[in-house]
Parts: structure tokens; sequence; C-alpha cells
């Protein structure tokens, strides 16, 4: 059974790797073009965010465009497409 402290070092691995997504987003972002790499790097540091971000998976939003979208249109998912795609394929041979 792992104890508190494993997870906290899942947690920590967790940040760390929001921190560099938050990271990438804001050096690719249109806005940030005249921003230094230590300006891009003080905005990106904030714990709140990188923890509310941790919490969720690193989702950006819940949005139409980035949620499900079984949840926003009733349609099936990516992998439920491409699942049946095979098994179809499968049936055919």
């Amino acid at each position: 059974m792992r104890d508190k402290s494993y997870r906290r070092h899942k947690d920590e691995v967790k940040k760390e790797k929001c921190h560099q997504v938050l990271l990438g987003r804001a050096k690719n972002n249109y806005f940030s073009k005249n921003k230094t790499s230590d300006q891009i790097h003080e905005e990106c540091s904030d714990k709140k965010t990188i923890g509310r971000m941790a919490s969720v998976h690193s989702a950006g939003c819940s949005c139409h465009s980035c949620g499900n979208p079984r949840k926003h249109f009733g349609e099936k998912t990516r992998q439920e497409i491409i699942s049946e795609k095979k098994e179809k394929e499968d049936k055919e041979e």
C-alpha cells in the first residue's frame, strides 16, 4: 500500500508537468511575443493556477471545442469511432 509521501511525490511530479505545459502554451501565445522568457516564466509560476491545472489533468477548459463531444453534441468520441471502424474491418475479413 502506498503512503502519503508517495502521493505527495506524484502530486509534485504532476504539478511540474503542468508548469511545463503552461510555459509551452505561453511561449506559443501570440500575446507573449514581446515578452522575455523571464517574464513568461514569472507569469506561469502561479502556484494556484498550476495546482488547478494539475487537478484536472492539464485540461485547458471544458468548452464545446475542448470538451467531450458526447457531452456537448451527443456524438461519439474519436476513440469510439476508430474502434468501431476496426471492428467493422475485422468482421469483413
